[in-house]
């Protein structure tokens, strides 16, 4: 019956850890490594007895599902350990004994321990499941509080007892008056006498332990993604962890021949009962208190930033592109069409739009000779590949109606120049052709370039397909200049709580980092940050505003071991 509530009681628990998972598998986790110590006791009521302190600790690994940015479940196997400690100044008793005569004779068996100490140690394997709110305002410090339910399968458990005097006398019925009793008090290989410095030691069943759970304290981000979190617990157990014990003394007379003299040994009183066949202690229950330090890796740490304020219940906006060259339509002589109808949205278009601008250093505003990418972002095909003139940095090329279109232009010892063509606005007549000029800035610390193509799905953190053929540029861009260091930073607009858009816009910047080092790029050229709304380049009081500042910048932290400001290739 016991192994069949374990079995259910388990199941329940895990189903309820798996139910937890599949909510969480959007937002990350991370591993983790347990040890806590402090004092330790098991709880229970014996008459006149002191019960003390003694020491427990566990060393557990679980993992930490994350499914929201300050609520964490956490799921583990930790082996743990309980030690308690009783002292009694006496303790008698009488109970129905034979001895070893020829025939062996029943008698009664009457004992004093004077000075009786027990220590107790029971150890567990443990599964907790623990709920854990973080908090906090400091970027570098957070706090968390949780609580939980831990299930402890019972590995071993033990004692040690002794006294520091045992007095044991034996009363055997007189065969002439049946109704009074002779008592011996002596020969000591009988038995019966006092006995210095009695001990013994021993095991007993256990049964699995149902504990309770809390926890508080502060988090730490340590290096290369590692977190350090340590402070107070508790643990309290609310069902018996020992079975009640029916027969069995707490000295135990046991008389093998008239030849061997009789060995006392002490038993514990928790497998003990008295004369009249009542368990010393019916309720066994185990308590632990201290301090728990805990050493975990992985997504989670993204989550330290979160702050105390509640989470707006609107949906972070989607970020917006906004374009760095200003489109300027002018009145052309109308291009050639040509006949290669490009489906967007299930419509033929076969009208072409005709794009043509300069390309140009934009300190000095000497033409430059660059290469130009243009990248339909429904297809993610790079559909035109063009030069620059180096004579006056012009260039040309024509795009399909009815798509979107990424441009990147990259020349020599230049930052990457990165813009849109958006040619969805059924707005823009057929017959007009657009300009766009590009203006490049040298590679130097402190360059920054934003990137008008980076998307992210409603409320997501991941960049969308959209934003593969720019990813892929940038990657391009990087792989050519090897030297260069830069940070990738998201920025929101002023909607919504500080906290929570200062948290998405740094994950939406590490995403951005993630995609190139998992395409080559060595992690210790990039860096990210997430100032949120803190750094907005357009007024929030409008929508084309806000837009502007919903956006991922790259900016250029060093060029090789340079850190000059003025530095450049």
């Amino acid at each position: 019956m016991a192994m069949k509530t374990l079995t259910f009681r388990t199941f329940f628990v895990l189903t309820g850890v798996a139910m937890l998972t599949g909510a969480s598998a959007q937002t990350g986790g991370e591993f983790f490594l347990t040890g806590l110590g402090g004092l330790a006791t098991l709880r229970y009521n014996i008459p006149a007895a002191s019960l003390r302190y003694g020491y427990g600790g566990s060393l557990s690994a679980g993992y930490g599902f994350f499914f929201h940015p300050q609520w964490e479940a956490s799921l583990g196997v930790e082996v743990a350990w309980i030690g308690a400690r009783l002292k009694l100044p006496l303790l008698e008793d009488s109970y129905r004994a034979t001895d070893g005569d020829v025939p062996p004779q029943d008698f009664e068996f009457r004992y004093a321990m004077h000075g009786y100490y027990e220590r107790q140690n029971i150890s567990l394997l443990e599964i907790p499941l623990t709920l854990r709110y973080h908090f906090g305002k400091h970027p570098k410090l957070a706090w968390y509080a949780g609580a939980g339910l831990r299930v402890g399968i019972p590995l071993s458990a033990s004692y040690t007892a002794g006294s520091e005097r045992l007095e044991a006398q034996g009363g055997y019925a007189e065969y002439s008056d049946p109704n009074s009793v002779l008592w011996i008090q002596h020969p000591p290989d009988a038995g019966f006498g006092t006995f210095e410095n009695v001990k013994g030691s021993g095991s007993y069943s256990a049964k699995t332990a149902w504990m309770a759970t809390v926890e508080a304290g502060v988090r730490l981000p340590l290096r290369n993604g590692w977190r350090l979190s340590a402070g107070p617990f508790l643990d309290y157990g609310f069902s018996s962890v020992i079975t009640s014990a029916k027969n069995g003394h707490p000295v135990d007379y046991a008389a093998n021949s008239p030849f061997e003299p009789v060995r006392y040994d002490h038993r514990s009183l928790l497998a003990s009962s008295d004369g009249q066949g009542k368990a010393y202690a019916d309720k066994v229950t185990p308590l632990m208190a201290g301090l728990r330090v805990r050493l975990s890796f992985g997504e989670g740490g993204k989550r330290d930033a979160a702050k105390t304020q509640p989470i707006a219940p609107k949906p972070v906006p989607e970020p917006v592109p906004e374009p760095v060259i200003e489109p300027e339509q002018k009145n052309l002589p109308e291009p050639e069409e040509e006949e290669q109808p490009v489906r967007r949205d299930s419509v033929a278009a076969a009208a072409k739009v005709h794009v043509l601008g300069t390309v140009t250093d934009k300190a000095s505003g000497q033409p430059l000779e660059a290469q130009l990418f243009v990248i339909d972002n429904h297809t993610h095909r790079v559909v035109a590949t063009v030069e620059s003139r180096p004579e006056d940095g012009s260039y040309s090329f024509d795009l399909s109606y009815r798509s979107a279109y990424s441009v990147t232009a990259t020349a020599a010892g230049y930052l990457v120049g990165l813009g849109k063509v958006d040619l969805t606005d059924d707005s823009i007549p057929h017959t007009d052709a657009i300009r766009r000029d590009v203006a490049l800035l040298k590679i130097a610390t402190g360059a920054s370039v934003t990137l008008h193509s980076i998307h992210f799905d409603f409320n997501q953190t991941t960049p969308n397909a959209v934003s593969v053929p720019e990813l892929e540029q940038i990657l391009r861009w990087l792989n050519d200049n090897p030297l260069v260091k830069v940070e990738f930073s998201g920025h929101t607009d002023n909607r919504g709580s500080a906290e929570v858009n200062r948290y998405i816009s740094e994950l939406r910047a590490k995403a951005v980092c993630d995609y190139l080092v998992g395409k080559g790029v060595a992690a210790e050229r990039l860096s990210h940050a997430g100032y949120g709304l803190t750094r907005p380049v357009a007024d929030n009081a409008t929508a084309a505003g806000r837009a502007q500042n919903r956006r991922v910048e790259l900016t250029i932290k060093s060029i090789g071991e340079q850190e000059d400001e003025n530095s450049t290739y």
